[in-house]
Formats: C-alpha cells, sequence, structure tokens
C-alpha cells in the first residue's frame, strides 16, 4: 500500500489590474455637495442628514485621490463666509453695553461650537493634507478669519473695545458687572490674538482713573486709610487678571497703578502721615506703608528710612535734652526704644537697613547732652541693683539688664558711666544695700562682655576686697586678744584697696570712745598681719545700730556713723544747741546740717530728735532735744542715711575727674602716634586721634593738649612749617 506523499503548497498570487479603475466623472462634486450640505447645517445650527463617520470617510476618500487642495480651498471659502455673516449680524444692533457684549460673547460661542465641529468631519483633511502642506488647521483657518473680518469692522471692533472699558471702569467704581462676560471675551481676544486692542485702551483709562482717584483721596483720606485703600486696590487689580484679563498684562497694570496711588505721592503720605503713625504706634500700618513704599514701581524705601532716622532724632532729642525730666529720661529711652524695636522687627520686617539706621540715629540724638545720658544709665543700673529690688525675678531683672545695655551701647562716654557705676556699686558694697550679689555679677559679666576684661578689672577687684574683708574681719572676731572687747558688739569692716575703689574725701568726727576704741583695735590687729600697709577709715560710709529707749518702747535705730555720733550726744544731755553739736562733734557744717535734717526733720517716724523752733530747715541756734513722742510700729527702724544721696557737688566732682583722666588718654595717645610715626602734620594727627579714642572729645579741646605736650617737650612743631610735628625721643 503506498503511502499518500506530502501536499504541495499553493501560491497566492496578487497581479495588478491590466487597467486602472477610474473615478466616477462627478465623484468631486457629489461628494463635496454632500459635505457642503453639512457643512452649511452646522453653520444654520440644523441637523445633519449623513452619520459623522459617512461624512469622514468621504473626506478621507478626497484625501486618499489627492484633492485635499481643492476641498481645503472650497472650505476656506464656506468658513469666511460664516465669519462675515456672524459679525455683519453683530453691526447696527443695540447700543447697551451689556446686551451687545451679550450678543458678541454669544457669536464667539457660536464660531468656536460650528468650527469644532466642523474639524471633526474635515480631521483626515488636516492630518492628512493641511499641516504636511504647511497649510493652517482647519481650527486655526476659521479663528484667522474671523479676525480679519474683526478687525476689519471698525463698528464691531470699537463697540467690543468700549464695552469692555466701560464693565471694567463700572466694577472699579464698585458697582457688580458680569465677570463671566467679561472673562469669556477677553478670552476670546487672546484666542484671536487682538488682546493688544484692550491693552493700550485698557492701560490709558487704568492710568486716568488712579490718577483722578489719587487727586481726591490724597488730601482727604486719613494716611492710614489711605494707605489701606492703596493695598485693596492693589489685590483688587491682581484678583481682575486672575478673573478674566490676560495674564502677561499684570505687570503693566500694577505698575500704573503703583505710579499714580503711591510713587506720585512718597513725600506726602511721609510728611502727612508717618509721624502720627510712629507717635501712635500703629505698626501694622506703618507695615503697610512699608510693603507699598517697597513695590518695585515706587522705590520709596529710601525715604521711608530718612523720614524714621528724622522721626528718631528729633523725639530722642526731646527726651535728652529737657533737663527737668532727667528724672525719667532713662525709663522714657527704654520705652522709645521698645517701640522702635518693635517696628523695625514688624513693620519693616528686621531689614538690616533700618536696623543700622536706628543705631545711628539713636547714636545722634543720645550723645547730644555728652555726659549726662551715661551717667542716668549708670544711676538706673544702680537703682535695678538696690535692696528695693529683692521682689524682682532673675529672668525680669536679666531683661531689664539687657535692655538697658542697649541704651548703653550708644553712649559714646563709657568712660562716665564706668566712673558713676564704680561709685553707685561701691556704696551698694560698703553699705550693703545691692539686690543680691548673683544680681552683680550677672551684670558685671555682661559689661565684661560688652566692655572688654579691662573695664571691669577694678569693678571685680571691689568685689574681692569684700571677700577678703569678709574672711578678716572673721579672723579678727576670733582672735583671743579681742574677743572681751567684741564681746557684745557685732563688727563689720571692709578694707578696700584704694586703686579699686572712687576716691573719697576724709570727713573729720570726733567718735564715741566705744567706736574709736573698737576701731584702733582693728587696725592694730590688720596692721600685724600687713607690714608696710596703712589704714585709714572712711566714717562717712559707714553705719552704726544704736540700741535706744523711748516711752513708746526699745527700738533699734539703724543709722549713720555721723548720726550715730550726734544721738550719742544726747546720752549726756537732755538738751544741745545746733552750736554744741557742731563744736562736740567736728562734723563739717554741711554735714552736720544734712545729718540733723534726716533725723529731726525727716519723715515723722524718722524724727528721733525735736528741733526747735520747728522747720524744714536747720539753722544757728536750733535747739535738739530727745523726741520723748517719737513712735513706730517697726522696733527696727531705719533713718534715711546721707550718705545714700549723691549731691549736685558729688556728681560734678566725678565728672570733673573723668575729665581729668581722658586728658591723661589724650596725652597719653598723642605719644603713642608720635612715636611710632615720629613726624606728622597736625590734620593726619588729628585723624588718627579720633580713631583711636574711644570717647567724643571736641577740636579746640584737642589742640589745648597737643599744645600742652609741645610746652612739656614732648613733640615740637616745625619751623618751616607750623602743621607739621615731629617726636622728641
Amino acid at each position: 500500500m503506498e503511502r499518500p506523499g506530502p501536499k504541495k503548497k499553493k501560491k497566492l498570487t496578487i497581479k495588478a489590474y491590466s487597467v486602472a479603475p477610474k473615478l466616477p466623472p462627478d465623484f468631486l462634486e457629489s461628494t463635496w455637495a454632500r459635505l457642503l450640505a453639512t457643512t452649511n447645517a452646522v453653520h444654520r445650527e440644523q441637523p445633519v442628514s449623513d452619520s459623522f463617520e459617512t461624512l469622514y470617510k468621504d473626506v478621507e476618500d478626497l484625501c486618499s485621490h489627492q484633492l485635499g487642495e481643492q476641498v481645503y480651498g472650497r472650505l476656506a471659502g464656506v468658513c469666511d463666509a460664516q465669519a462675515v455673516a456672524l459679525l455683519g449680524a453683530l453691526a447696527g444692533r443695540t447700543s447697551d453695553t451689556t446686551v451687545f457684549l451679550e450678543l458678541v460673547q454669544g457669536c464667539w460661542q457660536t464660531l468656536q461650537k460650528q468650527l469644532m465641529t466642523i474639524r471633526n468631519i474635515f480631521l483626515c483633511l488636516d492630518r492628512k493634507w493641511a499641516i504636511p502642506a504647511g497649510r493652517a488647521p482647519i481650527w486655526e483657518l476659521g479663528l484667522g478669519q474671523f479676525r480679519a473680518h474683526l478687525k476689519g469692522s471698525a463698528e464691531v471692533r470699537g463697540k467690543v473695545v468700549e464695552g469692555l472699558l466701560t464693565l471694567i471702569r463700572r466694577e472699579r467704581e464698585g458697582e457688580g458687572v458680569d465677570r463671566q462676560l467679561l472673562k469669556s471675551l477677553a478670552g476670546m481676544l487672546t484666542a484671536l490674538e487682538v488682546f493688544d486692542l484692550l491693552r493700550e485702551p485698557l492701560l490709558q483709562q487704568t492710568e486716568a482713573f488712579y490718577l483722578a482717584e489719587a487727586g481726591r483721596h490724597i488730601g482727604a483720606m486719613p494716611t492710614a486709610e489711605y494707605l489701606s485703600h492703596a493695598e485693596r486696590r492693589f489685590a483688587q487689580e491682581n484678583e481682575r487678571v486672575d478673573s478674566y484679563l490676560e495674564h502677561r498684562m499684570r505687570k503693566e497694570l500694577l505698575s500704573t497703578v503703583q505710579r499714580r496711588l503711591v510713587a506720585d505721592h512718597t513725600a506726602a503720605l511721609v510728611e502727612r502721615g508717618f509721624d502720627g503713625l510712629l507717635r501712635q504706634q500703629r505698626v501694622q500700618d506703618v507695615r503697610r506703608m512699608h510693603a507699598l513704599f517697597s513695590l518695585p514701581e515706587v522705590s520709596g524705601v529710601r525715604t521711608l528710612r530718612s523720614a524714621f532716622s528724622s522721626y528718631i532724632k528729633r523725639t530722642g532729642m526731646e527726651l535728652v535734652t529737657h533737663e527737668d525730666r532727667d528724672a525719667h529720661m532713662v525709663e522714657e529711652l527704654l520705652l522709645f526704644k521698645e517701640r522702635l524695636d518693635e517696628f523695625v522687627a514688624v513693620s519693616f520686617g528686621s531689614e538690616l537697613e533700618f536696623s543700622h539706621t536706628l543705631k545711628e540715629s539713636c547714636e545722634n540724638f543720645i550723645n547730644v547732652r555728652t555726659n549726662r545720658p551715661a551717667e542716668l544709665v549708670a544711676k538706673h543700673l544702680d537703682a535695678l541693683l538696690r535692696v528695693g529690688n529683692k521682689g524682682t525675678t532673675e529672668a525680669e531683672l536679666d531683661a531689664k539688664f539687657d535692655r538697658l545695655l542697649e541704651l548703653f551701647r550708644y553712649v559714646n562716654g563709657k568712660d562716665v558711666f564706668e566712673a558713676f557705676y564704680k561709685k553707685d556699686l561701691a556704696k551698694r558694697l560698703l553699705l550693703d544695700k545691692s539686690a543680691s550679689r548673683e544680681a552683680e555679677t550677672s551684670m558685671l559679666s555682661k559689661l565684661k562682655h560688652e566692655c572688654g576684661n579691662q573695664f571691669t578689672l577694678k569693678l571685680e577687684g571691689m568685689f574681692k576686697d569684700v571677700d577678703l574683708s569678709r574672711e578678716l574681719v572673721g579672723s579678727f572676731k576670733q582672735s583671743s586678744r579681742f574677743a572681751a572687747q567684741l564681746a557684745n558688739i557685732d563688727l563689720k569692716v571692709c578694707v578696700l584697696t584704694h586703686v579699686n575703689w572712687p576716691t573719697y574725701a576724709p570727713a573729720p568726727a570726733n567718735l564715741p570712745a566705744e567706736l574709736e576704741s573698737i576701731q584702733e583695735s582693728f587696725k592694730a590687729y590688720y596692721l600685724d598681719q600687713h607690714t608696710g600697709r596703712r589704714l585709714s577709715y572712711l566714717n562717712a560710709l559707714g553705719t552704726c545700730v544704736l540700741k535706744a529707749e523711748f516711752p513708746s518702747g526699745k527700738k533699734e535705730l539703724t543709722v549713720s556713723v555721723f548720726q550715730a555720733v550726734v544721738l550719742m550726744l544726747f546720752n549726756a544731755d537732755e538738751t544741745l544747741t545746733y552750736e554744741k553739736i557742731l563744736g562736740k562733734t567736728g562734723i563739717e557744717k554741711k554735714v552736720l546740717e544734712r545729718t540733723l535734717l534726716a533725723i529731726a526733720c525727716g519723715k515723722l517716724a524718722q524724727r528721733v530728735l525735736r528741733k526747735r523752733p520747728e522747720g524744714r530747715e536747720v539753722n544757728e541756734g536750733d535747739q535738739f532735744e530727745v523726741n520723748s513722742k517719737f513712735t513706730s510700729k517697726l522696733i527696727k527702724v531705719t533713718i534715711n542715711r546721707i550718705q545714700l544721696k549723691e549731691t549736685a557737688d558729688e556728681s560734678e566732682k566725678t565728672n570733673q575727674a573723668v575729665m581729668q583722666d581722658r586728658q591723661y588718654q589724650v596725652d597719653a595717645c598723642v605719644v603713642r602716634i608720635m612715636k611710632m610715626r615720629r613726624s606728622l602734620t597736625h590734620a593726619l594727627l588729628m585723624s588718627e586721634i579720633y580713631k583711636q579714642l574711644t570717647f567724643p572729645i571736641k577740636p579746640t579741646a584737642l589742640k589745648l593738649r597737643i599744645e600742652s605736650l609741645i610746652d612739656r617737650e614732648y613733640i615740637v612743631r616745625d619751623a618751616s612749617n607750623s602743621q607739621q610735628y615731629t617726636y622728641l625721643a
């Protein structure tokens, strides 16, 4: 049996027609007729008889047979006629702005809808012929035709632009308008690439509108209200761009508003209202002004900074120059500085330029009275560090120190501050009137950080003296040699190193035997411990606690040494005249008068003595006796001590000592410079001196120091040139 063999594979062959098929002679016309009917139906907004698939296939067939150009040309003509018809329907229509714009909106929406439908039908024409041939797609073709006819229709174009400008103006005036209508028509102009038709007229209208508005409001509105109004206008214009205008208009539009509402009136706004806003602490209003003045088209920050500086200097001068306000100057300056700091931080955003302006302006006015502010800052610190501030928490006290140091930084006369701070610190330490050792060391640490080790060297030495004195008195009390003498007396002595402490003038007084004996004993003990030293007592700074008996009961009186000397005279005599007290105590007249005023003419609860005749002054011939009617609810009574009060003479002496010390510093500075440079002109020497000195000095005073050094032959004036100095080795 034969097996069947493999089947032979058959080949499929495609043969071309021997004769190419021919298109029907009416193919183009018949197909275009259907497409034209469809296009006309779309334009007339009527139903289309053929399906979109059929129409799409017709367009595809035409393009496949290279008939795209004829179809494109015929379609362009139909669409062009439709654009003419749409715009022609608008000509001569209603004069009502809103109604006309609504008709234009309807026309635009119709055009877009029709073009969208036609583009979908002729999509194959776009893809297979128009785009490859570099011709405009149907959508762009239709928009271009509409744009061309819109530009050619002066009536429609003018009414559209005028209508849009009218609605925008009404909206700016506060009327309610159809924003959706504005957005649609502005979008039409953008899509048609003819937004420039609106741009220039809108900018001109904007400029005129805000120019007129600024003219009406700048003089009528308070500055703060005008600033708020301008800020609202900027926000409105921003929102207007976001809502319906072309975004590229934002910069031009806002620049116009900025120029007309703010830039043109920066000087007037500053002159009329800036100082008032600062005085009233209108932080947010000043912040608004700064924000507006920082705008690119305004560039008014420099003007604002200059006005800020002028306000600081003018107001600061009022606080500093009036001597009758000295008692509260520091508190007022601290409050003023605190308010200025808030403006810099909140209103000006902590900008470095405004911080520098604040610093320079404060330095300017605070140094108008050369030494007084430095003195008052030192006294204010003294008040903070005294016993009366024990109720203040450490954090509160530290914050007050920091605020005072801010004022201290502005003071040029830091040597004046040092002199008064040193003198007040001495009284606090010697009279035990310091609020706390922690507060004192904290302030000392801050001053050291601020001014360096040399500034606080002597102040630290004062604390060391107090600590060493405490140890010395402790060993003295434990000494068997003096134990019997100290049995009923609590002694406290501070041994002061002369170079560290202020210089005190000796104040003579005839001490009671008990006091003098104890002083001599301690002096003997101290000199045994330290050979080659001298020890002298400053009785004017001492205090005593006296036990006294009155008809109302026993009291302990805390008094100064001079007050104790006077009171102990009445252990032997019931009545003494002023002259007898003066003779027996040996106290200077002025000091004695102040002493008697405190114990005989002060507060009723402190009048241990009674003066006859009564009065508020001590005169020769006055008689004094123990006040038998003295009463006090307290057992321990503290009498006002005169050493706590600084007189004008003492203040003047301190200032004079500072001035004397400055002369030495100037002399040393001149010699140091001339020794290094050997020869200098007068102008260069003055320049070098001003660079090195840390305190202000007038040129006339400086010339006197130079003349003094010439007289003392430290330097010599050149024989041929009086403006040239030479150092003498």
